[in-house]
């Protein structure tokens, strides 16, 4: 996301307040979520990196996708959630659970078993 911001503040499609704002907002964002424990942050780690080396090669997708997949394996992730298909698509063949949130209704169905999950005592 950082880089999105600063794009767009370099193509001059957010001036420099904007930008302090934008940035400050995202930042409350992932603030807030850490402290919800909605949100984890995973380090990288060599062993999840060099894993996934082969989906770049096997499945043709980025790096960072092939370590957003790695993370989710790693860290036991519920869920993926993106707008990117190809991540979809590749997440799902690793067994991944992965949904596109344009699909509002699957993330809304998602987000309800997960939180009627959450107040029975699962995780």
């Amino acid at each position: 996301m950082l880089g999105v911001f600063d794009v767009r503040r370099r193509r001059k499609w957010l001036n420099e307040d904007e930008f302090n704002k934008t940035l400050m907002g995202f930042l409350s964002e992932i603030t807030g979520l850490l402290r919800l424990k909605s949100m984890e942050i995973i380090p990288v780690l060599t062993s999840v990196l060099v894993e996934g080396w082969p989906l770049i090669l096997e499945e043709h997708i980025y790096e960072a996708d092939a370590l957003q997949i790695q993370t989710c394996i790693y860290s036991e992730s519920k869920l993926l959630l993106s707008a990117d298909e190809d991540l979809i698509n590749t997440a799902l063949k690793k067994g991944v659970r992965a949904i596109n949130i344009k699909d509002e209704s699957k993330v809304e169905a998602s987000l309800r078993t997960a939180m009627k999950n959450s107040s029975q005592g699962h995780s």
